[in-house]
């Protein structure tokens, strides 16, 4: 690899850290001033970017994309689609599992109600391992409730 590279993918690197570092400094910051500063218009605007920002709306527009850009013969598109597709996948694939090992689909849920024992899978022993502790913890929680 030149040295120019070398240099670049560093000066990239450097910058990406600073953006990390400036955005977890400033985080308390920005969430006090998202919670003093709310409306209904943009919290319409923020539901409907949860709604349709989720991965169906964007595996259909994958898709109809990839369908323009076969019947248009462009591979580059089609390239861009399958790239898109396989982002997507890749994106629910670890998103899936963030939730699994974190048991919080998204921060309004409560934890109660994705711990309750009757919804996990118990189909291998990892999962009966996991259900029997999370019971534990739930009788735990509901005894510090009484």
């Amino acid at each position: 690899m030149k040295r120019s590279a070398v240099f670049y993918w560093l000066i990239g690197i450097v910058i990406a850290a600073i953006v990390i570092i400036t955005a977890f400094h400033f985080d308390d910051a920005m969430r006090d001033f998202i919670a003093q500063h709310q409306n209904p218009t943009m919290r319409n605007f923020m539901r409907n970017v949860s709604l349709y920002g989720d991965w169906p709306s964007h595996l259909v527009l994958g898709l109809l994309l990839l369908g323009i850009a076969w019947r248009r013969h462009s591979e580059r598109w089609m390239r861009i689609s399958l790239a898109m597709l396989i982002a997507l996948s890749l994106a629910g694939v670890v998103g899936r599992g963030i939730q699994i090992a974190t048991a919080r689909a998204r921060p309004s849920v409560k934890v109660e109600q994705v711990l309750h024992p009757s919804r996990l899978p118990v189909n291998d022993r990892c999962s009966q391992i996991t259900s029997g502790l999370f019971r534990k913890k739930i009788k735990e929680h509901e005894q510090e409730k009484e």
